[in-house]
C-alpha cells in the first residue's frame, strides 16, 4: 500500500533528485526483517543454560580481586501511583473474593462430611462458639481429592500460599536481595532489604532437590538456584558466607594466626580458575568470617565501633567493604520476621494446618504494609497522615 503511493507519486516528483530505486529495495528489506522479528517474538524466551563448577575443583591464589566494573540499571520501577490505595484493597491483591469463595465451599463441604448441619452464629454476647465452630473446619482443599501417594507435604495448604506466590513474583524488585530461611517454619525466602517477599519456597525434604547438583554445590546453592528463578533475565552479582572446606584448600591464614594479628584484620584471595572470578576474603571480629563474592571483595574499608573485654572500652576497628555489604542486605529475612512479630495472628491450635494458614496471611500483610509504606513516600504522604490512615 506504501509502495504504490510512493510508485504514484513518482510523476508528481520527476524534478526532484530522488533514489526511488534504492529507497523502494530499503522498504522490501525493512519488511522481511519485521516479519523475521514478529517470528522471534513468537518463540518463548529461554534463559541460557547454567556453568556450574564444582567447588572442590576452584583453586585460589595470593593475589587481589579483579573486581568487575558494574553498570547497573534500577531493578525496582515505581509503578504510576495516582492515589494511595486502602489497606483492604492491598490485601485483596493477595486473596481476591474467589480464593475465599473456594475457602468457604471447603468449609461446608468438610462440615457436611464430618455430619454437621449448622454453624454457631456469631453474636454480641456468644462469638466463642462461633468462631470455633468455623476453626473446627477450616479446609483450603478437599481431603478426598489428594491423590494417592502424594508426596506434596503442604498440599492442604498449598493454592493459599501459591496465591501469596502469585502476587509476590509480580512486584517490582529492589536492589539488594537476600535468601534466608525464615524462623520457626522450614521456608525459604527471597526478600529485599525492606523485608518484602517476591518469592517462596516451602521446603519438604532434600529429596525435592536435584540431587546431582546438590552433590555439585550443595544443598543451600542449590535453594538458591531455585528461589532465582524470577531473576533469569537479569544478570545477578551475589555476595555469602562460605565454608573454606567446600573449596579447593584455598591459602587463606589460619584463625590462631589472625588473632594474633587482633581484631579487623583481613585477608584475600582470588580464585584461579579461567572463567570464575571470585574473590574470598577472612575477616576476624570475635571470630572468623569467610566470604565470597563474584563482584566484590575487601574494597573500601570503613570503621566500626565493638566492645572490647579485655579493655573494657569501646574501640574502632576496621571493617572491609564485603562485610558491609552483606551486614546491610542480608537482613530483609530477619526484618520481615520482626514485622509479623509486632501482629502475629495468634492461633492456640496442634494442627500444623492452622498455623500455615494464619503465617500465609501474616506474610501477606506485611507485604501490603511495605507496599502501602513505599506507595505513600512515592505520594509525599506526610508520615502524621499515614499514622493516622493505618
Amino acid at each position: 500500500m506504501e509502495t504504490s503511493e510512493i510508485r504514484s507519486s513518482r510523476s508528481e516528483t520527476e524534478d526532484i533528485d530522488f533514489p526511488f530505486t534504492e529507497f523502494e529495495h530499503l522498504l522490501d528489506n525493512f519488511d522481511n526483517k519485521n516479519e523475521n522479528c514478529l517470528i522471534v517474538q513468537d518463540k518463548e524466551w529461554v534463559p541460557p543454560p547454567l556453568t556450574i563448577t564444582s567447588k572442590r575443583n576452584i583453586r585460589c591464589a595470593q593475589k587481589s580481586f579483579n573486581q568487575p566494573t558494574l553498570k547497573l540499571d534500577d531493578v525496582e520501577q515505581n509503578n504510576i501511583t495516582l492515589e494511595l490505595k486502602s489497606p483492604l484493597q492491598y490485601f485483596s491483591e493477595y486473596f481476591d473474593d474467589d480464593v475465599f469463595e473456594k475457602m468457604a465451599y471447603h468449609i461446608n463441604l468438610y462440615a457436611i462430611q464430618k455430619g454437621v448441619t449448622r454453624f454457631e452464629t456469631f453474636n454480641r454476647y456468644s462469638y466463642h462458639n462461633g468462631f470455633f465452630s468455623l476453626r473446627n473446619n477450616l479446609h483450603i482443599v478437599d481431603n478426598n481429592e489428594i491423590p494417592n501417594g502424594n508426596k506434596d507435604k503442604f498440599i492442604k495448604v498449598r493454592p493459599l500460599y501459591a496465591a501469596v506466590q502469585k502476587k509476590c513474583n509480580s512486584l517490582p524488585m529492589e536492589r539488594n536481595l537476600c535468601v534466608d530461611e525464615q524462623m520457626g517454619i522450614k521456608v525459604f525466602l527471597l526478600c529485599g532489604e525492606s523485608g518484602t517477599i517476591y518469592n517462596i519456597l516451602l521446603f519438604q525434604g532434600y529429596y525435592e532437590l536435584d540431587q546431582d547438583l546438590r552433590k555439585t554445590i550443595g544443598s543451600g546453592a542449590n535453594v538458591v538456584l531455585i528461589l532465582r528463578k524470577t531473576l533469569q533475565q537479569l544478570q545477578i552479582y551475589a555476595t555469602g558466607t562460605i565454608r573454606t572446606n567446600w573449596f579447593a584448600n584455598p591459602p587463606l591464614l589460619s584463625d590462631k594466626v589472625m588473632r594474633k594479628l587482633g581484631r579487623g584484620t583481613t585477608f584475600e584471595v582470588t580464585t584461579d580458575v579461567p572463567g570464575c572470578n571470585i574473590g574470598i576474603v577472612k575477616w576476624f571480629d570475635n571470630i572468623a568470617v569467610n566470604l565470597g563474592s563474584n563482584f566484590i571483595a575487601s574494597g573500601e574499608v570503613d570503621r566500626v565501633t565493638r566492645w572490647d573485654k579485655k579493655e573494657k572500652q569501646f574501640v574502632d576497628i576496621e571493617r572491609t567493604e564485603i562485610v558491609r555489604l552483606y551486614n546491610k542486605s542480608m537482613g530483609g529475612v530477619d526484618k520481615l520476621d520482626q514485622l509479623i512479630s509486632y501482629y502475629r495472628i495468634f492461633i492456640r491450635s496442634r494442627k500444623w494446618t492452622l498455623r500455615m494458614i494464619m503465617h500465609a496471611f501474616d506474610m501477606a500483610i506485611s507485604n501490603c504494609w511495605i507496599q502501602y509504606k513505599k506507595e505513600a513516600d512515592i505520594l509525599k504522604v506526610p508520615f502524621l497522615k499515614l499514622e493516622i490512615l493505618v
